[in-house]
Order: C-alpha cells, then sequence, then structure tokens
C-alpha cells in the first residue's frame, strides 16, 4: 500500500481565488432578481431567465405576450434601478 503524505496539515485550503469579486457579486443580484421575476403574480416567469454580467441584466427565454416581455422587463427596472435591462424575451 501506498500512503501519500497530507497537503493541508493545518490550513484548510483557499478557494476566494477562484471566483472572481464581480462575479460574486453578480450571481449574487442575478439570484435577487431571479426570485423577483418569480413573485410577481402578474407574470409566468416559468420560461424566463437572467443573466448578470458586469451588473447588465439580461432577460432571456420566453413570455406569453409582447406586454408581458414588456413587463418584466419594466418591473426589473423598478425594483433595481440603476441596472440596466436588455429585454432578448421571444414571445411565443
Amino acid at each position: 500500500m501506498i500512503f501519500k503524505e497530507r497537503r493541508f496539515h493545518q490550513a484548510e485550503p483557499s478557494y476566494e481565488h477562484l471566483l472572481p469579486e464581480a462575479q460574486s457579486q453578480d450571481s449574487g443580484l442575478e439570484a435577487r432578481i431571479a426570485d423577483f421575476l418569480a413573485s410577481l403574480a402578474d407574470l409566468d416567469a416559468t420560461q424566463m431567465s437572467v443573466v448578470v454580467s458586469e451588473g447588465r441584466a439580461v432577460l432571456g427565454g420566453f413570455a406569453a405576450s409582447a406586454a408581458e416581455a414588456a413587463r418584466a422587463a419594466d418591473a426589473i427596472g423598478a425594483e433595481f434601478p440603476g441596472i440596466p435591462v436588455e429585454n432578448r424575451l421571444q414571445v411565443g
């Protein structure tokens, strides 16, 4: 049997350097926006997705109507002021 030497004796490994700080902030904002869309009663967000990159929210997927697509983008803009929203929702 071969026994390998342990690599971490006293300290746990650090993983903070693997994710840049901006990406961590974007993922938190992305989760908050997605939860907000899911909580809207007058909007079916089951086929919508949100990706946040460099502080910009990109709304993708499908909406039932053009009015619903506009309502989703407007709701994000009203709830998260200062966050630019790019609406790429397809109607169908």
